[in-house]
């Protein structure tokens, strides 16, 4: 995709490899491009190891692309030195997924939160102590635990002391790598309902990182979808979870637990659009990537990787399969009696 002139972000062809070791390497992200508007919310789906969290890593330049860019706030990224770097992540920030493992156990949590703050000289004294406690009190914690230490709290508060770093500076856009995925369902609700409170009061834009697509499907404007390093679709929330194209896509949409559906219906719905086992990342299937799981696979898909191809103008679905026009609409799940 080309830059999208109303974004803030706009992600092109990225690539990142790693070397296995002298002679191999392993292609994490293949080619992706994106862009996020200002206040909108992009999830990120797919199975664990497709290159989700190393694109967002890629993002927040914690990890060099190998080719393609990224441009911030019309920015190119790669291309800032470290002091230009650094102002600009006063308007990026990032959630991580396990935020035991994300905040300093030898700090405060006062001091935690006001660190980009001070680093930002953005504020000090009365201030930055008013503007830490009013932060504090906003994702749910209350001013008494600036005192504290993160080994003191649970999980979520946890991950709230982590949502409060990340929002102090009023970023215009928050990278979310899957910030709930660690918490228990009932703690996973609160801090949704969080996200989604404080994301209307700051009209920051999300990137939504998850493999759960009940989450992503409540907070989402758009969805991509990504298989083993590639977008594979994206589209509307509502468009791409109404009438998913891609046969990847269609099993994911099936996975999703939902209360008024016979659980073995279910499951033999899932086991029969996703058939077998993800290829390594090592020795990665030619053509389209997909083809060595897909009902609908012909010769073409084991030769030629598909581009993404517009399914509807209006919503920007897009689809990277060859058949997707022929391919039929997926058996209804039958109804719990």
């Amino acid at each position: 995709m080309s830059a999208n002139g109303s974004a803030i972000l706009n992600v092109d062809e990225a690539v990142v490899k790693f070397w296995v070791d002298r002679e191999r390497t392993i292609t994490a992200v293949n080619g992706v491009s994106l862009h996020i508007a200002a206040g909108e919310t992009l999830g990120l789906v797919g199975e664990s190891g497709c290159g989700k969290s190393t694109l967002g890593r890629a993002i927040l330049r914690l990890v060099e692309l190998y080719s393609g860019s990224v441009s911030f706030l019309g920015k190119g990224i790669g291309s800032l030195a470290r002091s230009d770097l650094r102002r600009l992540r006063r308007d990026l920030a990032v959630v991580f997924q396990d935020p035991r493992g994300s905040l300093d156990p030898r700090m405060r949590v006062g001091d935690i939160v006001a660190e980009p703050l001070r680093v930002h000289r953005l504020a000090s004294g009365a201030e930055l102590d008013r503007r830490v406690s009013s932060l504090l009190e906003q994702v749910g914690l209350g001013a008494e635990y600036a005192k504290r230490r993160p080994t003191e709290l649970s999980g979520g508060q946890q991950q709230r002391v982590g949502i409060a770093r990340a929002l102090v500076t009023k970023p215009r856009l928050v990278i979310l790598d899957e910030p709930v995925s660690a918490l228990d369902v009932s703690v996973q609700a609160q801090v949704i309902n969080l996200l989604q409170g404080l994301q209307r009061e700051l009209g920051a834009a999300f990137l939504f990182i998850a493999h759960n697509l009940a989450v992503v499907r409540h907070l989402s404007d758009r969805v991509a979808v990504m298989y083993l390093g590639e977008i594979v679709e994206e589209g509307s929330s509502h468009g791409l979870f109404a009438r998913p194209r891609h046969p990847y896509t269609r099993g994911l949409v099936a996975s999703v637990l939902r209360p008024d559906l016979e659980a073995p219906a279910r499951l033999e719905e899932v086991a029969r659009l996703t058939p077998g086992e993800v290829p390594s990342m090592l020795d990665p299937p030619t053509g389209c990537k997909y083809h060595t799981r897909c009902l609908y696979v012909q010769d073409i898909c084991r030769i030629e990787r598909p581009l993404l191809e517009e399914v509807a103008t209006t919503s920007g679905h897009r689809v990277a399969c060859h058949f997707w026009k022929s391919i039929p609409d997926p058996i209804p799940i039958a109804r719990a009696r």
